[in-house]
């Protein structure tokens, strides 16, 4: 089963023995993923650079962004926040989460291409698109 799923069903029924209720709001914050590995990822996924490699960041991006918030059976959270804009260091340990790589730089990690509608990655392949008026399909596809 899904750990996610399962997470969501135990704190919605906390929620529900504290306040007796089935319409709390359940908000999901600092949800993201490393590319390149940070510097706080601990053993055994250290071992594995596919875990922080670009392919899995951009999947678990394009996936992040087309998830409708559903969980099956269970009721999904209600708002859940992507982590974080830029990469940061904390205590002296780097953290990659970011979608921009530096204060100062402008460049998105999953750069936009410069018709302001297709994401272009760095080897200048599309990997998906976004209109004014929402997303189109899948935000990214890889």
């Amino acid at each position: 089963q899904c750990l996610t799923k399962s997470m969501l069903g135990a704190m919605r029924e906390r929620m529900h023995s504290v306040t007796n209720r089935t319409d709390d709001l359940l908000w999901i914050g600092e949800t993201g993923w490393s590319h390149p590995m940070s510097s706080t990822l601990s053993m055994p996924m250290r071992n594995c650079t596919e875990f922080s490699s670009r392919p899995v960041y951009e999947t678990y991006y394009k996936n992040f962004l087309s998830w409708d918030l559903q969980m099956g059976d269970v009721r999904g959270p209600d708002h859940v926040f992507y982590f974080t804009m830029r990469d940061s260091v904390n205590f002296g340990m780097e953290e990659h989460f970011g979608l921009i790589g530096q204060c100062g730089e402008t460049k998105c990690k999953l750069q936009k291409a410069s018709d302001t509608t297709s994401w272009i990655n760095e080897d200048n392949m599309m990997i998906g698109s976004r209109s004014r008026a929402g997303l189109l399909g899948n935000d990214l596809v890889v």
